[in-house]
């Protein structure tokens, strides 16, 4: 049966792999250069072993200690907005902005 154009959509296909990922719990967002990009979490275990190394973070953006970080950050925004400036404070968002991308691009077609 073939697929209609929207349902196709609502799929995540693994970097590594080119299978698609069926539950949260499977996935891990990763940032690569300047792109979030889908893996399987056995893939992205494979992919940090191997030699995307360099061009891959370490640290997974749906993971707990990216969340926290991303929570941290709003709190040092808010405390650089008043000490230092406003400009200086936007650099903390870029966490939280991820975080958010994250979710809504690749982590809620999974719900």
């Amino acid at each position: 049966m073939p697929l209609g154009d929207g349902e196709m959509d609502r799929y995540v296909i693994c970097a590594h792999c080119n299978r698609r990922i069926t539950s949260r719990e499977d996935l891990v967002t990763a940032l690569m250069l300047f792109s979030l990009v889908p893996y399987h979490a056995g893939c992205y275990a494979r992919a940090l072993r191997g030699c995307q190394t360099a061009v891959l973070g370490n640290e997974p953006v749906n993971g707990l200690g990216f969340t926290i970080g991303a929570g941290v950050s709003v709190l040092l925004s808010v405390w650089v907005f008043f000490s230092v400036g406003p400009m200086f404070a936007l650099l903390f968002w870029i966490p939280v902005t991820l975080r958010l991308y994250s979710y809504y691009t690749i982590e809620s077609r999974l719900d």
